[in-house]
């Protein structure tokens, strides 16, 4: 409305016909439906505020709004009082009926469909259903073959639809938002605005902080189902002691560890990797960064910071060697940890924290290591986490990845 309300001034046009008429560039009308305008004062205190300043300045801008209700008394008189236009049909109270559309000389019998209309005047209408239906069954089958006809038709540029986060997310509410081509892994929903929130790996070291139980290694098996797609890329898995993760073991495109006799392998296949990386840099005549970003990916997950530090010990030195190197080829390290942990001044404890990128579970208050606090009034939900980039935190509703997710397309070895 504001961006509207320049354009017209740039012109000297005072209303949008007016605009539209002296403009090169027309701009379209924008209509806003509310269904059902009895729940918005229980949505937000300060959304009603926002419809009645809508529907007072945006007519004059050519934006316009159709709100319905059932009661009366569910809309506020100053928001009421912004629509010229009015229909009321049948009510119990005649009374009400004549403090939609004012006073009248009609008096509106009990047959369906049958209104009062306040254009100028008040008048007698009649309304009528878009299709002749049997049942409700029906009814639902033609309106949508209706709407279905009416979008195949239309040529103007399709309407973004409204995302509404559901009360449950599940894998496959998210999975169509993967954009693993540009190095964002999607997480979830955005609580505030609803949109996919995503997990940007051209950071490559991310932390995952949270309590017991809050759901950080669910956070991992997230990440692998989505990178389980792409079985040319390489991941790495430090299990932590509980053997979580222990499912993946098998996977040809995964190296596992979660005993420290496993780690000569580990340390080997990870050395190697950083090798052919190095290589196909130095001759791809890319710079480093679009090199990285171009490569396939490679993940290093581990489930239990440190535990990990445990295992690595017997080769600790030259484990501190090997991580700065394949963080600056674009290897990724995702690390989970409990707040209370991690709290070591070794060199690799310092590697493997990060307060650039990562998602805090449970209370934020609770910790320290990335730089979160939780909003007034939050309580703690399992699937609710805050996501956490330079500086930048926000809300996010998680999905519970099942074992049925995590087989998706994943060919295993017998």
């Amino acid at each position: 409305m504001k961006e509207r309300k320049q354009l017209f001034a740039s012109v000297n046009a005072i209303n949008f016909r007016m605009y539209n008429e002296v403009s090169s560039k027309s701009l379209p009308a924008v209509i806003l439906f509310i269904d059902n305008g009895d729940v918005v004062k229980e949505v937000d205190s300060e959304l009603e505020d926002f419809l009645t300043k809508l529907t007072r300045d945006g007519a004059g801008v050519g934006i316009y709004t159709v709100l319905a209700a059932s009661r009366v008394n569910a809309v506020r008189y100053a928001l009421v009082s912004n629509f010229k236009n009015k229909l009321a049909m049948f009510m119990i109270e005649a009374g009400d009926i004549a403090s939609v559309v004012g006073r009248s000389s009609y008096t509106l019998p009990e047959i369906r469909g049958r209104a009062l209309i306040k254009l100028k005047d008040v008048h007698v209408a009649q309304c009528y259903l878009p299709v002749p239906f049997e049942d409700e069954v029906s009814y639902s089958k033609l309106i949508g073959e209706m709407i279905a006809d009416i979008a195949d038709n239309n040529t103007a540029k399709k309407a973004v639809g409204v995302r509404i986060v559901p009360e449950v997310v599940y894998y496959e509410d998210i999975a169509e938002y993967a954009k693993l081509e540009d190095r964002l892994t999607v997480l979830g929903f955005n609580t505030e605005n609803t949109e996919p929130a995503y997990l940007d790996f051209s950071i490559t070291n991310q932390l995952v902080v949270g309590a017991s139980l809050t759901g950080k290694t669910n956070i991992l098996k997230l990440i692998l189902t989505q990178f389980n797609l792409y079985t040319e890329s390489k991941i790495f898995i430090a299990d932590s002691k509980s053997g979580d993760l222990q499912d993946y073991e098998y996977y040809n495109h995964i190296i596992y560890m979660d005993t420290e006799s496993q780690l000569d392998n580990f340390y080997e296949k990870l050395s190697g990797e950083i090798d052919n990386r190095q290589k196909a840099f130095e001759s791809s005549g890319l710079r480093l960064r679009d090199f990285c970003a171009s490569y396939f990916q490679a993940l290093v997950l581990i489930d239990d910071g440190d535990n990990f530090i445990e295992l690595c010990k017997k080769r600790m030195a030259e484990v501190e060697k090997l991580i700065p190197k394949a963080m600056e080829l674009g290897i990724v390290f995702i690390v989970t940890t409990l707040p209370t942990k991690m709290r070591g001044y070794d060199n690799l404890s310092k590697m493997l924290k990060s307060d650039q990128s990562g998602i805090v579970l449970g209370n934020p208050n609770e910790q320290n290591l990335l730089p979160v606090q939780a909003p007034r009034g939050y309580k703690p939900a399992p699937d609710i986490g805050f996501i956490f980039k330079r500086g930048d935190t926000h809300q996010i509703k998680l999905p519970f990845i099942a074992i049925e997710d995590m087989n998706v397309k994943i060919q295993k070895i017998a």
